[in-house]
């Protein structure tokens, strides 16, 4: 549903005619003639109509008509089998979310120069550039308004004392927004830095960088709908379900998450043919993103073409104890990932940017790190960036065997949730049917047997 204009315009006083005359008579003043009395009595609001708020919004509503895979919606349900929202406010929680997302992918879309999404051209290609940074802008803002109206409402079920209870909880909204939509820039702000300073990040440093950018949406979604579900259906606070102060920490679940989410689409995006048609052909490498297996293989050939003695596996095991090593993205878990005993904030604490410091790179390693720079577009050249990630550095069997790790760590964290919660014996069915399609398009059947040998030397054996 698309966000229209605000319901408060109608309790405005009307608006005073104007008339634009290229002659002004006696009988008929130019609109400038009253401009002070127009201006003190009405607002931008009272002229803004409906066909005008449906022209601002048709890049979001163009990319709107296509819709993905609704995963948040779906994480959203799921999550609902724990925290049981109030369906009227569920609903709202889903639309803010599906707002902030699609607005979000309007702006990457200019940011990263793609040509395609969800198999069309992106909305700027379509609208411009101009109007859909400044319609993605707009929706943002409209997200607030929502949850602003959230404060506000009361259905007719609810009892006394439930407007003052949903204008606290409205607060806290704005505030688990506001600290999230600063997490999420402060990530996306490090992509496009390393980016566009060719700047080869670790993988640490990646880890923190998808824990701001993906991660802050879906613990939006988790905050949102933590500090609703202290509602009853009959208006009761509280008489349904437990306060939000008993609420286990779900933030660690949705970070994990959020992790495995983004290492599989980057993976994908080099190795999907649902992909290639979806979004372009290995996109990430026209676009010169350091994408999770594109940090591997530049960093393999940093530390395999001083000796080849700088191996490390997933698992931090090291063999040299070389400063051009990469550290595990394992070896980040104990920092990243919070306990699930206590309840989940209104937002993470907002965290000073990490930059990450231009290394220096072998002869060797410049193979890679040229081909990105160059953001190509030669399908010749992408595929042999492919066939070096595959073959070279095994870069897409170190991602599988890290996306094995974070799927452990999920399914681990998941059964923690789950005893918080009370649901040992039945579990949350549609999160863990959720969590087996993740595996879809990397899991390789009794790869995960094989342990970690195979990459342990980071190239040492079959990809």
């Amino acid at each position: 549903m698309i966000p229209g204009p605000s319901s408060s315009s109608s309790a405005l006083p009307p608006p005073s005619p104007l008339v634009a005359s290229s002659s002004p008579s006696s009988s008929q003043q130019p609109w400038y003639a009253s401009i002070r009395s127009h201006l003190s009595h009405t607002s931008p609001a009272t002229h803004w109509t409906p066909a005008s708020e449906r022209s601002l919004l048709e890049p979001y509503s163009y990319l709107c008509s296509r819709p993905g895979k609704s995963i948040r919606s779906k994480l959203i349900d799921a999550f609902n089998i724990w925290l049981r929202v109030p369906e009227h406010r569920l609903q709202k929680v889903r639309k803010v979310v599906e707002m902030l997302h699609n607005a979000s992918l309007l702006m990457d879309d200019v940011e990263d120069n793609s040509d395609l999404r969800r198999g069309a051209p992106v909305a700027h290609k379509v609208y411009g550039t101009p109007q859909v940074l400044n319609t993605s802008n707009y929706v943002y803002f409209l997200v607030f308004r929502e949850i602003e109206a959230m404060g506000h409402e009361r259905a007719e079920h609810e009892g006394q004392g439930s407007l003052s209870s949903a204008s606290q909880k409205a607060t806290q909204s704005e505030r688990l927004l506001v600290e999230e939509m600063i997490n999420l820039h402060r990530g996306q702000g490090l992509d496009l830095l390393w980016r566009d300073t060719l700047q080869c990040p670790t993988e640490e440093e990646y880890v923190e960088m998808v824990r701001n950018k993906t991660g802050g949406l879906l613990r939006i979604a988790g905050g949102l709908m933590t500090i609703w579900r202290g509602e009853s259906e009959d208006g009761a606070a509280g008489q349904r379900s437990t306060s939000t102060t008993s609420t286990p920490n779900l933030a660690p679940l949705l970070d994990l998450i959020g992790l495995l989410f983004q290492i599989r689409d980057d993976y994908m995006n080099l190795d999907s043919d649902t992909y290639a048609h979806n979004k372009g052909f290995a996109e990430d490498l026209t676009e010169g993103k350091f994408s999770f297996p594109m940090i591997h293989g530049i960093r393999w050939s940093e530390s395999n073409t001083n000796g080849g003695s700088g191996n490390q596996g997933v698992d931090g095991s090291s063999s040299s104890s070389s400063p051009a090593s990469t550290s595990p993205a394992r070896a980040a878990f104990p920092t990243a990932v919070a306990s699930s005993s206590s309840s989940m904030p209104a937002a993470r604490p907002v965290q000073p940017p990490i930059v990450a410091p231009a290394p220096s790179f072998h002869l060797r390693n410049r193979q890679l790190l040229s081909i990105l720079s160059s953001r190509p577009t030669d399908e010749h050249l992408k595929r042999y960036a492919i066939s070096y990630l595959r073959d070279v550095s095994r870069s897409f069997a170190y991602c599988r065997a890290v996306m094995r790790h974070i799927d452990a760590a999920i399914w681990k964290e998941l059964e923690e949730v789950e005893r918080a919660f009370g649901m040992q014996s039945e579990g949350n069915e549609q999160l863990r049917k959720i969590l087996l399609a993740l595996r879809e398009g990397w899991w390789v059947e009794g790869e995960e047997d094989a342990g970690d040998e195979e990459v342990r030397g980071r190239g040492s054996s079959k990809s």
